[in-house]
């Protein structure tokens, strides 16, 4: 009669046990709801730097790690995330505000969005270019006629030059001050407008 009334509280302490342990799970997953919007853009032009996720705002998130396994970021990707940032993990890229787990993603469906692109004499007042003005504090900044109906933007700090496309899109960084062959590539006219100058 003992044993058999031990075995019916073991087992209901059992069943209550495991029953506390699934509902906790199953609000843990219930909170990540994937609801910031961003952008995979890739910076390997950048020295050290790869593949980021550059949020609506303009902030550049750098991932170290992706909940989802499954999930590979790929150039241009539109996706919904929600993420935390990580302390204390070094990084050789130093253009992101901040290194991140990403806890949720998902890929938007459809095209993706094409950003603007912007024809402007104004950087301070385009948002790709405030974030790179507020991360290189460059020198001067160039416009350029690029391609036949865009224009790209050189950036000079004095001992770097980097170039974007009208889109915010990196398209190479060159160590110096003389024109490497990256931007011959892309200026092969060399004849651009000074839009901005902080000497």
């Amino acid at each position: 009669m003992v044993n058999c009334l031990f075995r019916n509280v073991l087992l209901f302490c059992l069943i209550f046990f495991f029953s506390c342990k699934t509902t906790k799970q199953t609000t843990a997953v219930a909170t990540e709801n994937c609801e910031t919007l961003a952008t995979v853009k890739d910076f390997t032009g950048l020295d050290g730097c790869s593949l980021m996720i550059v949020l609506d705002n303009g902030d550049k998130l750098l991932p170290v790690k992706i909940k989802d396994e499954t999930f590979t970021l790929r150039e241009g990707q539109r996706i919904k995330l929600s993420y935390k940032e990580l302390q204390d993990v070094a990084s050789i890229c130093m253009a992101e505000k901040a290194s991140i787990e990403i806890t949720c993603i998902e890929l938007i469906a459809g095209k993706p969005v094409v950003a603007e692109c912007h024809d402007t004499n104004q950087p301070f007042e385009v948002p790709w270019m405030q974030e790179v003005i507020r991360t290189f504090n460059p020198a001067s900044i160039k416009k350029f006629k690029f391609r036949p109906d865009g224009w790209a933007y050189l950036f000079s700090t004095g001992q770097k030059q980097i170039l974007y496309d009208c889109q915010g899109t990196l398209l190479c960084e060159h160590q110096g001050a003389g024109v490497n062959k990256c931007m011959e590539k892309y200026l092969p006219e060399k004849k651009g407008k000074e839009i901005y100058s902080n000497q």
